[in-house]
């Protein structure tokens, strides 16, 4: 009698499973970053991908591999590939590949591979798709907001080489918005600018938090952003390591008064990472007792 276990073992993704297009938008997002895959591409902090189909494992002249990879005797196929990136470090064990590994999109990974001339060593003739994915992808390079004179990423924990680069730039830009509101909803009310109502009355801002608890007016905040929470999260959960299509991080397409311009957007990602600092740094001081107007931050 055929078992659930037996079920799930048939039911698991193959190699030729997947959609390229999806590939494609995992391979901008967690790949880009550290690989080239056009010929005569340079090596990163990966080795240039070009021809990988059919190629022995640790052989990219110029790149300095682990000596695991250059002694491991793979020679990489769609099945070695998608073994090697459930697990990297388990299927090579002593490698430097930064990649995680992750079960769901590795088949969207491989379609791209068997889609894509650029990773096959010997190309052979496909009947025509219409779902080629193209491997000109962008990376987190190619994302506004660097910092300092030569515009270089500022990544000391190399967060973009592990997960999904969009998605790090969506929770970046939300919670600098947060924060922004934060820091003017703070410093107005202890400026003096109160709801009406008498409960609302004398209240500081660090006292704030357990004062609408006690009052219970917290309910109604926690029922508001929790819908709109859960409503972002219904749309950009499921876009977490796989296809982003026309998705642009932050972009809710809201501008009743058509204000966007990419040095606005450019404005808002910094302005927002100030604020994030400067409600840490506000909430810290009042919190050690300095009163308004925290003539000390």
């Amino acid at each position: 009698m055929e078992t659930f276990s037996d079920r799930s073992a048939t039911m698991a993704p193959g190699p030729d499973d997947g959609k390229a297009e999806s590939g494609a938008k995992i391979f901008k997002a967690k790949c880009a970053q550290c690989h080239t895959c056009n010929e005569g591409g340079p090596n990163k902090q990966g080795p240039n991908l070009f021809g990988v189909i059919g190629r022995q494992s640790g052989q990219v002249a110029g790149f300095k591999y682990t000596e695991a990879n250059k002694n491991s005797g793979i020679e990489w196929g769609n099945q070695t590939l998608f073994d090697y990136l459930q697990n990297p470090k388990k299927y090579i064990k002593g490698t430097n590949m930064a990649f995680p590994g992750r079960v769901t999109p590795r088949c969207n990974m491989l379609s791209l591979v068997s889609a894509s001339a650029a990773f096959n060593a010997a190309p052979v003739a496909r009947a025509p798709t219409a779902s080629r994915a193209s491997v000109t992808m962008a990376t987190v390079d190619d994302m506004i907001g660097k910092y300092s004179v030569k515009g270089t990423i500022y990544d000391p924990l190399n967060l973009s080489t592990k997960y999904d680069v969009n998605w790090l730039r969506e929770a970046e830009i939300k919670h600098g918005r947060v924060c922004m509101l934060a820091f003017a909803g703070f410093i107005a009310n202890d400026a003096g600018l109160k709801f009406p109502g008498e409960v609302f009355q004398g209240v500081s801002s660090i006292a704030a938090h357990d004062k609408m608890c006690e009052s219970g007016h917290m309910w109604a905040l926690l029922a508001i952003v929790g819908a709109c929470e859960a409503k972002h999260m219904s749309i950009v959960v499921p876009k977490l390591d796989g296809d982003w299509g026309d998705w642009q991080p932050g972009n809710y397409k809201f501008d009743p008064f058509n204000l966007d311009t990419p040095a606005r957007r450019e404005a808002e990602l910094k302005n927002g990472r100030l604020a994030m600092l400067a409600f840490s740094g506000l909430v810290t001081q009042a919190a050690l007792g300095a009163a308004a107007p925290y003539t000390h931050l």
